[in-house]
């Protein structure tokens, strides 16, 4: 049985802060492309940008992550965000936001989002034994198809009646009513055995977890050239959107509203398929099902009155397919992974895949630039496709859900 008090905390300040995240996922694009007016490659840039220095400061933040308490790493994450967030909401209201200040701010967003991210991971197995960890996976999903479910419609609305900058304040407000909620929880927390040694050392051992574990360096490596294609969709698609298919703000966030409801089925069937099928099967179930996301995606610039419904159901297939292979691939690398090198492991995973994000971003911007952004969602999406199909050749498919033999390294 879960521990009610500590994951009721839990699950309800993720709700609030992802409610929240939804908010600005739409209105700081959005903010970008008309208050700022940026080009597809700037987009990408900025894309770029977010996620370059964090990929390399996850290495040094698992280790800590494993020396010390999660939760501290959690709630400091929230609270910078808060403010990070407080400062760039001001600034888009009295219009005193250059674009390099914008990039600036993302960048430290980005940062402390990895952090939480990364201590978020090691944090779950402090406060549920290892047998509730699927069930406790497939809760947090539920939170965040409530939040996938309600926020970006609410942000196209409020975007609308608002603007995108205050729609920016209240996501800071949510990171700071997370860290009470936060504060308030009492967990068991491991630390890496042994003395603490060098930096790089205890890195080298979260590297060669990876590394010598077919199972994780298989899901690593197709996670890595996914982000590479996603990534190249993601830097021009807020344009493509409002500016190709002239979406308003409003339709746009409503857009996403089937995504919600396709994270909400996948997390609430989720605990129940594993038990039948295996948590590998899913998992690649749940990559299949994304890929159909890009697919979608190329046909509605087809006929202008569809687009809107093509897209919506374009973001159901993501959301139900994101939530089986979250849940799965979380579940997994918690189960065999030993509890003290959980932070070094996320952290050197976070290397790899976030690696092709910048990437991705640049080469999709500048596709964008060059080719056509219609084009670019073509060419990424059929990426897409291709690296899901890669993932079902892998080892990962013939893993059961019976864990009861595996050794956690």
């Amino acid at each position: 049985m879960i521990q009610k008090s500590a994951f009721r905390l839990l699950w309800s300040g993720q709700l609030i802060t992802q409610i929240g995240s939804e908010l600005s996922v739409l209105a700081i694009p959005i903010l970008a492309t008309t208050m700022l007016n940026v080009s597809a490659l700037q987009m990408g840039i900025l894309i770029a940008l977010e996620w370059t220095p964090p990929i390399f400061l996850a290495m040094f933040v698992g280790v800590y992550v494993d020396r010390y308490r999660p939760k501290i790493f959690m709630i400091t994450s929230d609270v910078a965000r808060f403010a990070l967030m407080l400062v760039l909401a001001l600034l888009g209201i009295y219009h005193k936001l250059p674009f390099y200040v914008l990039c600036i701010l993302a960048v430290c967003i980005s940062c402390f989002r990895v952090s939480f991210d990364i201590a978020s991971n090691s944090f779950l197995p402090s406060i549920l034994p290892r047998e509730e960890l699927v069930e406790g996976n497939g809760k947090l999903g539920i939170a965040r198809s409530f939040s996938d479910l309600s926020g970006p419609p609410l942000a196209g609305f409020l975007i609308q009646m608002l603007t995108a900058p205050v729609v920016i304040l209240f996501d800071a407000l949510s990171f700071l009513f997370s860290a009470i909620l936060l504060g308030f929880i009492k967990e068991k927390y491991n630390v890496s055995s042994g003395p603490k040694g060098r930096v790089w050392i205890e890195i080298t051992e979260g590297a060669r977890a990876v590394l010598e574990n077919r199972l994780r360096l298989s899901m690593l490596c197709i996670g890595a050239v996914w982000n590479l294609f996603y990534s190249g969709i993601m830097a021009v698609f807020v344009i493509y959107a409002l500016k190709i298919l002239g979406l308003s703000t409003l339709v746009f966030g409503l857009t996403y509203l089937p995504g919600g409801v396709g994270v909400f089925i996948g997390s609430l069937i989720f605990p129940r398929i594993v038990k039948r099928f295996g948590l590998g099967i899913i998992a690649v179930c749940g990559i299949l099902i994304t890929s159909l996301w890009g697919l979608f995606l190329v046909f509605s610039n087809i006929d202008m009155a569809l687009s809107a419904p093509i897209l919506m159901l374009a973001t159901f297939c993501f959301g139900l397919g994101q939530s089986l292979y979250n849940n799965a691939s979380a579940s997994i690398n918690q189960i065999i992974t030993a509890p003290a090198l959980l932070g070094r492991v996320s952290g050197f995973s976070r290397l790899i895949g976030g690696s092709m994000i910048p990437l991705g971003a640049i080469i999709g911007g500048y596709a964008g630039e060059m080719l056509g952004i219609p084009t670019a969602i073509a060419l990424g999406a059929v990426g897409i496709f291709l690296t899901a199909i890669g993932l079902a050749c892998t080892p990962l498919i013939r893993l059961r859900s019976d864990f009861s033999t595996v050794v956690a390294v």
